[in-house]
C-alpha cells in the first residue's frame, strides 16, 4: 500500500526570499519527514505592496530552491489574478493531490499570531495542518497562541493531546517545531541592500547575483514580510 503524501507548504512575499525562510523549509522537511515542500510565492498579497514584482520574486524563489532536492516552486499564486488568499491556494492543492495526502501549511510566529486576520482562516484547519515554527523551543511564540486559538478545542488540535489515529489525519493539526535563530529578515535586508551594505550571510548567493543585476531595493519603501492569508 502506497503511504499518503506529505507536503510542505511555505508561502510568503519572499520580498526576497533569504536564508530564514529555507531555514524553516529545512525544519519542517527534516522533522516532519515531508516527502517534498513547495515554495509559493504571493502574487498579489491582499494586505502590503512588495517592492519586487511578483515574476521577480517567483525567479528568485527558483533560483534559492536549486541548491534544495526537495523544494519545489510552486507559481500558482503569481499566475492567479486578484488578491492572493491562502484559503484559495489549499483548495485547489486539496483537489489536485486528493483527500488522503497530508498538507502542512508552514508559518513563523509573526504568520501565525495573525492567522485569524485571514480570509476565513478557519477553513485552512479543513484542508491542512498548520505548522508554527518557533525560533527555539523556549521562544514564547510556540505558546502564546493569538486568542481566537486560546480556547480548549484549539489547544485539543495538538499532537500532544491526540491519538495515533487523529495524528495520522490529512488536516487539522496546529503542530508547533523549533529551528535554530536565524537573522534573517526581509525588511533589515532591504535595508542593508539599500544602503550597499554586505548580505552575503542572509541570502542565497544566487539570490543575490539576480538582485544585484536587476538593480532591486535600491529605493525607499515600507513594508512588512511576514505570510498572510
Amino acid at each position: 500500500m502506497t503511504k499518503p503524501l506529505k507536503l510542505g507548504l511555505l508561502g510568503g512575499t519572499f520580498d526576497p526570499i533569504h536564508a530564514g525562510h529555507l531555514a524553516m523549509a529545512c525544519a519542517a522537511w527534516e522533522q516532519l519527514q515531508l516527502d517534498r515542500v513547495l515554495l509559493l510565492p504571493a502574487g498579489n498579497p491582499w494586505q502590503r505592496q512588495p517592492q519586487a514584482t511578483a515574476g521577480q520574486r517567483l525567479e528568485m524563489a527558483q533560483r534559492a530552491a536549486q541548491a534544495y532536492p526537495f523544494l519545489q516552486v510552486d507559481a500558482r499564486e503569481v499566475e492567479r489574478s486578484g488578491p492572493t488568499f491562502t484559503v484559495d491556494t489549499l483548495h485547489q492543492l486539496r483537489l489536485e493531490y486528493g483527500s488522503a495526502a497530508a498538507l502542512y501549511l508552514i508559518l513563523g510566529a509573526d504568520a501565525f499570531g495573525n492567522l485569524p486576520s485571514w480570509h476565513a482562516w478557519q477553513a485552512v484547519f479543513d484542508l491542512c495542518h498548520v505548522v508554527l515554527i518557533a525560533r527555539t523551543p523556549q521562544d514564547p511564540a510556540a505558546h502564546q497562541w493569538p486568542a481566537p486559538l486560546q480556547a480548549q478545542d484549539w489547544r485539543q488540535r495538538t499532537l500532544q493531546t491526540l491519538s495515533a489515529q487523529e495524528r495520522a489525519a490529512p488536516a487539522g493539526l496546529i503542530i508547533s517545531l523549533s529551528t535554530p535563530l536565524h537573522p534573517a529578515a526581509s525588511t533589515h535586508i532591504r535595508s542593508l541592500l539599500r544602503q550597499g551594505l554586505s548580505t552575503a550571510e542572509l541570502l542565497p548567493k544566487a539570490v543575490l547575483d539576480y538582485i544585484e543585476t536587476h538593480h532591486l531595493y535600491q529605493q525607499e519603501s515600507d513594508g512588512t514580510t511576514t505570510r498572510q492569508g
